[in-house]
């Protein structure tokens, strides 16, 4: 009988490389969301990139660098950089600065902190029901568990993508300093000229945007996506912008609303089956949620989440100028998003964050502009991180589940004791 040896998972190695990956990945996304309103959670960039990091240095490395560690520097990455909706830089805080209020970073960056634990722990009620028991697929968490794999079971495969990805960062790089920098020989973009029912296309924005950004966020929408995001940009720019500027109206709110609304009607079955999870959350108790392997102590949990309800009503109320009551509300409001985005992520890997965000600035915008962007807020970032880590879990069962069946004589990055199988939380 072949002797196994258990590897470690949660290493300083693993975690400092997934904060120094997560916080390039954090920045890039910030400027993303500006740009296109689309961010990615970048685990397998994270992967990719930490598989080349220590495989320069597997030589003179005491102890090989694998699976599992380097799921947990992907969790790690992918946490940091979903950082920036957690917090509300993207989206509410901007929208203040435009409006004239300036939020500290001092009290934003232990709020974001403190949305981010309850974020992790609705994920981790969660998924016993959603990752084992329904075995949704969640499917940017099988890709990334899928990629782990192929990585340390192929190596040649995964320096092929690891040269790839660094072809792309070098091309979009050139382009973007030929276009912004000196000489600027890329133009910004190409205007399409003429006239849409009356209204000068330049005006509403028609044209072709030469950016890699774009190219780069249709690759990773996928073809599907793309498609739909074309036809619906073509039905607003073409169809809807050109008449409602000629009737006057004033079509933000509108737009808003519809945006916001209309994909969760077109999705009712999935916002039924997650209210009735609520029903299953309740009924379960102590002894089985969380059962052993399933996280943290509900002891240790519950002061977690006291301190993390707690920092964010005092926040709120002594930073931000908002009632503790109006911001329980929100708080409460976000907690039930965050569940019916849990299994939205699960069936079609969309996280709901921004609409769900819009959706409780509309709740609570009678309170005033601070209070209805924070509220807004507050479902964005527990809605994205709750889906985040609900991607790592299933990335996490899938990496450990290849960890179950690989032979001892295999890839030594990836021998493990049959233990090994181990789910990963994504810290915040």
């Amino acid at each position: 009988m072949n002797e196994v040896t258990r590897r470690p998972e949660v290493t300083v190695r693993a975690l400092v490389s997934g904060a120094v990956i997560g916080a390039v990945l954090a920045a890039c996304n910030v400027y993303a969301a500006m740009k296109v309103g689309i961010i990615d959670g970048g685990s397998i960039t994270a992967a990719l990139l930490a598989f080349g990091i220590f495989g320069v240095f597997r030589h003179s490395a005491r102890r090989p660098y694998g699976a599992l560690e380097n799921n947990i520097t992907q969790t790690a990455a992918a946490s940091a950089a979903v950082m920036c909706l957690v917090t509300g830089a993207v989206g509410p805080i901007p929208a203040l600065a435009m409006l004239g209020t300036h939020l500290s970073a001092v009290a934003l960056i232990p709020f974001g902190i403190a949305v981010g634990v309850l974020g992790v722990f609705v994920a981790t009620l969660l998924r016993r029901r959603l990752v084992v028991e329904e075995g949704l697929p969640f499917p940017t968490g099988i890709a990334t568990g899928e990629v782990i794999e192929t990585i340390f079971s192929a190596r040649h495969i995964a320096v092929r993508r690891l040269l790839l990805l660094a072809a792309a960062a070098a091309v979009a790089g050139v382009v973007t300093w030929f276009r912004d920098g000196r000489p600027a020989i890329v133009p910004q973009g190409f205007m399409i000229g003429g006239t849409l029912a009356g209204v000068a296309a330049a005006t509403l924005g028609f044209g072709v945007s030469c950016s890699p950004l774009m190219l780069a966020t249709g690759a990773m929408v996928g073809v599907r996506g793309t498609v739909g995001m074309l036809i619906g940009a073509a039905i607003g720019r073409l169809v809807c912008a050109p008449r409602l500027l000629r009737a006057g109206i004033v079509a933000a709110v509108g737009l808003l609303l519809s945006g916001s609304v209309l994909p969760l009607l077109l999705d009712r079955g999935a916002m039924a089956r997650a209210l009735r999870q609520l029903a299953f959350i309740g009924r379960s108790s102590a002894a089985t949620l969380p059962a052993p392997g399933d996280g943290l102590a509900p002891r240790t949990w519950g002061v977690l989440v006291v301190a993390g309800v707690v920092s964010i009503l005092v926040i709120g109320w002594l930073a931000f100028g908002i009632s503790p009551l109006v911001m329980l509300l929100g708080l409460v409001l976000a907690l039930l998003l965050a569940n019916v985005a849990a299994r939205a992520t699960g069936e079609t890997d969309f996280s709901p964050g921004g609409p769900f965000g819009t959706i409780s600035v509309m709740a609570t915008s009678s309170r005033g502009i601070v209070t209805g962007l924070m509220a807004g807020s507050l479902s964005m970032g527990m809605t994205s991180q709750t889906s985040q880590t609900l991607w790592a879990f299933r990335a996490g069962q899938h990496v450990g589940e290849v960890c179950d069946v690989m032979p001892i004589d295999s890839d030594p990055a990836m021998r493990s004791a049959p233990s090994c199988w181990a789910w990963s939380w994504a810290p915040s």
